[in-house]
């Protein structure tokens, strides 16, 4: 009767529920916008293996590391040429960043340079963003091309609703002609959101980038109480095992006693 009662309770699995455990998901909030102008042709950035590539191949290997650096963190995508689009809102699913990123190339949103506008889809986008900070990361050679809402006037919006930019100028900043690029204009932009300009010829070129980031505060995503649980069947099981056994010993010993009797 115990063996059959141990067996039925093991059977309906019960479980041990422990203290609740709040989880929380923290981190930041930013954009990333993408320069597809016609002078991200340009094979002005250096590949790990000392290769010059064009700029907008140094930008994805750059964003490659990027990405790397930002678990935990929510990224979204703006893609502009002589307009700018949003590609992907807020995500902490890295793999579907990387996989726009993989399918973008130089001129497919046009070969204009549309830098105030890109600007303007991140401010749209932010603004249902309850981020502690907003981060808004142009990846771009700065000259502006074809933009309806000037990049200056762009940068003051941004300012005004918190958001700070940093500009990140690919290529070779003494290069000239459509080519060249326009560090004044991407000064500028960041001095008026409080942020930073920073040049990048290389991959290594980032690094005082991600220092910048981490120092920024953390927003609480989400929160969550889940209480542990521990399985106890295999102690029901185990006595059902056991008697079982038990029974079987009693009775061959029965069964060895009795052959002997009748020897």
């Amino acid at each position: 009767m115990v063996t059959y009662l141990s067996l039925v309770i093991a059977a309906t699995k019960p479980v041990w529920l422990g203290e609740p455990v709040s989880i929380e998901k923290s981190g930041r909030e930013m954009m990333v916008a993408v320069d597809l102008s016609g002078s991200m042709e340009a094979r002005d950035f250096v590949d790990p293996d000392g290769i010059n590539v064009r700029r907008i191949d140094g930008v994805k290997l750059l964003l490659d590391d990027f990405l790397v650096q930002r678990e935990g963190d929510r990224i979204g995508l703006i893609a502009f040429g002589d307009d700018a689009y949003l590609q992907a809102p807020f995500t902490d699913d890295f793999s579907i960043i990387t996989q726009l990123l993989n399918e973008m190339d130089v001129r497919m949103a046009g070969s204009g340079t549309a830098l105030g506008d890109a600007i303007g889809v991140a401010v749209n986008h932010f603004e249902h963003s309850d981020s502690a900070n907003k981060v808004l990361i142009l990846m771009t050679d700065g000259r502006d091309t074809t933009s309806n809402y000037p990049p200056i006037d762009a940068a003051h919006f941004a300012g005004e609703n918190d958001i700070t930019i940093y500009p990140i100028a690919i290529g070779d900043a003494t290069n000239v002609g459509e080519d060249g690029i326009d560090l004044d204009m991407l000064d500028r932009i960041a001095n008026y959101t409080g942020g930073q300009v920073f040049e990048a010829l290389n991959g290594q070129d980032l690094v005082d980038v991600y220092k910048a980031l981490n120092e920024l505060e953390e927003t609480l995503f989400d929160s969550y109480t889940i209480r542990p649980k521990v399985e106890l069947y295999y102690w029901p099981l185990i006595v059902s095992l056991s008697l079982s056994l038990l029974a079987l010993v009693i009775a061959a010993l029965r069964g060895q006693s009795n052959t002997n009797k009748e020897i």
